[in-house]
């Protein structure tokens, strides 16, 4: 997600730099309405982006009477209701601007001559992270226009800083990719699942230095709404990744129609590589989960270990009751879903253990090292990844959640390679 500081940054490079005709026409544009105020947003539109946007044609009078209207009158609402409860006034801003925000890349969407735009604002918003994130970056902007001709720092660039740090966002939205290997390019607060998916690489270090990637996926939680998008993503991320194997972590999905939706993508991914599958604790309520997914060319873990080639290389991938109890002289890669059902036979017979199940603790506040906190006061293996001498366990912070809502805690999956294939 956008940080508003950095956006604000990023606004006044582009408006002070030398030669910038910003400065010049947003004088004449502050006294000219909205008409005027789209024009000059064409232009800086045009910097952004290193070539003029389309020749949209529309009614910005319109458009921007009706945005704000729509935040005024809500917060008028929320006045009238404090006749009795005079408490309520503290809610007029955040009503204010939680009206507004739907409409905050509005006027890039018709600057670029797009058609329906209330739901192309509405997909961007989503795509931002939903209305609350987006208030997150709204409120700061706001608060730079509306108070920064007091501090000194003029009326007329207060105001156009804040209308080019939307158009630098709007079009980071525009483009964005439908994941990330950098982590701060995540959402600090994500209530949704549209934001980009981190792909985080982790080294399969000690005897599993095979030239093998692998892809697990853990904790999907499908749902109907979230089921289409999310799938689109982790099928991109597989054709993009090209991985020799996936590995399904578990917790696939919180409904029937979810993990219908997961069937034949899983039938698209088993056409490229092996796919490798356990169950998760919420699967319990899945009907024929393990006959349905092996119906759809999934290999089922908890039946028995599964050899993977590779340029020569071997190495067995195996659930934690074939771990325990040996898997011939192959490195060996075991999948659980709970850290917690780690043991020390698995530590000892095991390269790798993959795990899932605690979902970083959807809030983190800090890390020490790579344990995230405070989810690590109440369980031992909240963390990224936990090393021993042979081998380690990597914890994934899952792909999406029951209860939606993470704060600093990135939606991801797990790449795992060897270092001679990083």
């Amino acid at each position: 997600m956008a940080r508003a500081s950095e956006l604000l940054a990023s606004a006044r490079l582009i408006y002070d730099a030398p030669g910038s005709p910003l400065p010049a026409a947003a004088g004449a544009a502050a006294a000219g309405g909205f008409v005027a105020g789209a024009a000059w947003m064409r232009m800086a539109l045009g910097v952004v982006r290193g070539s003029a946007p389309p020749d949209g044609q529309a009614h910005f009078n319109r458009l921007g009477v009706g945005k704000y209207l729509a935040a005024f009158t809500a917060a008028a609402l929320v006045c009238g209701a404090a006749w009795r409860h005079p408490w309520i006034l503290i809610l007029v801003v955040p009503t204010f601007y939680a009206v507004e925000v739907q409409f905050v890349f509005l006027f890039p969407l018709a600057l670029d001559g797009r058609t329906r735009i209330g739901r192309n604002a509405r997909t961007l918003l989503r795509q931002a992270g939903g209305t609350l994130p987006a208030m997150v970056v709204v409120l700061p902007l706001a608060w730079e226009m509306l108070t920064g001709g007091l501090r000194g720092r003029g009326f007329v660039r207060s105001w156009s800083l804040g209308c080019l740090a939307v158009l630098i966002w709007y079009e980071r939205l525009r483009s964005r990719p439908l994941w990330t290997s950098v982590e701060t390019l995540t959402p600090l607060l994500s209530l949704s699942a549209e934001a980009p998916l981190l792909v985080r690489a982790e080294p399969m270090k000690g005897g599993a230095r095979v030239p093998f990637r692998l892809l697990f996926m853990s904790d999907l939680h499908l749902r109907r709404r979230t089921a289409g998008p999310l799938l689109d993503r982790l099928d991109a991320l597989v054709a993009e990744l090209a991985p020799d194997a996936v590995l399904l972590g578990g917790d696939y999905a919180d409904s029937e129609v979810g993990f219908s939706a997961l069937l034949p993508r899983v039938a698209a991914w088993a056409k490229r590589g092996p796919v490798l599958a356990i169950a998760g604790n919420h699967d319990r309520w899945l009907r024929g989960l393990r006959r349905r997914l092996c119906e759809a060319g999934a290999h089922w873990l908890p039946d028995g270990p599964f050899t993977l080639r590779c340029e020569g290389h071997a190495v067995a991938i195996v659930g934690a009751k074939d771990a325990a109890t040996g898997s011939g002289e192959l490195p060996v890669i075991t999948v659980i879903h709970d850290p917690a059902d780690l043991t020390q036979a698995l530590r000892e017979r095991s390269s790798i253990v993959l795990a899932g199940h605690l979902h970083g603790g959807q809030m983190v506040a800090f890390r020490r090292g790579l344990r995230l906190y405070p989810g690590a006061w109440f369980y031992r293996w909240n963390g990224l990844r936990f090393d021993w001498l042979n081998g380690a366990m990597i914890v994934s912070r899952g792909i999406a959640d029951t209860l939606p809502i993470r704060w600093n805690c990135p939606r991801e999956v797990i790449l795992c390679h060897s270092p001679e294939t990083s």
